[in-house]
């Protein structure tokens, strides 16, 4: 195992230093178990796995949103389409990519959870919408949402398009990538 590259979490609020990038760890809540593929993951990862391992091995454990920091600008990365009241209080970000798997399934009032202490507290001015691909499919063929039987990514993307209130709403593709400068992406 390579132990210089692990990452360990002491807790919400945790930050480390990369370079010029400060990384601090929000803990957050999973999105609901809709499913009992999404229940199956549920759980943390006892002992290291060696891959190629069945994807039920892999667990989610305790999830995070994440606030990186940088003097061109902030990002917040969410992780899945879940929150916490106050996970991010305090933090802005130029751009957030924001979790939307599993979002449309969600009842109305954990959308609007999600997205006031998500969107609305960073407040970012670019919403990248993330974890609406088709992740059994090869990376090597590109991104496509995942099939509409597992989640309802068109409804998810209205979703955020609705809510975007005026912010750009950018979907990015595999090779795709940008320039954060200034709090502006080039």
């Amino acid at each position: 195992m390579d132990k210089e590259h692990l990452i360990t979490v002491s807790g919400a609020g945790t930050s480390r230093q990369f370079g010029m990038f400060t990384v601090t760890f929000a803990r957050s809540e999973h999105v609901g178990s809709h499913s009992v593929l999404q229940r199956v993951v549920k759980g943390e990862i006892s002992q290291p796995l060696q891959t190629p391992a069945h994807f039920s091995r892999f667990k989610c454990g305790e999830v995070y949103a994440l606030h990186i920091a940088h003097p061109d600008g902030n990002i917040v990365v969410t992780t899945t389409a879940g929150a916490r009241a106050g996970q991010l209080q305090g933090k802005r970000a130029d751009v957030i990519f924001l979790g939307v798997g599993l979002l449309a399934r969600e009842p109305a009032d954990q959308q609007d959870l999600y997205w006031q202490e998500t969107v609305d507290t960073v407040n970012p001015r670019t919403i990248i919408p993330v974890h609406w691909d088709n992740f059994t499919r090869q990376l090597s063929r590109g991104l496509e949402p995942i099939p509409r039987l597992a989640d309802d990514i068109r409804t998810a993307m209205d979703l955020v398009k609705t809510r975007a209130c005026g912010r750009e709403v950018r979907v990015m593709d595999l090779r795709d990538s940008f320039l954060l400068r200034n709090g502006v992406i080039q």
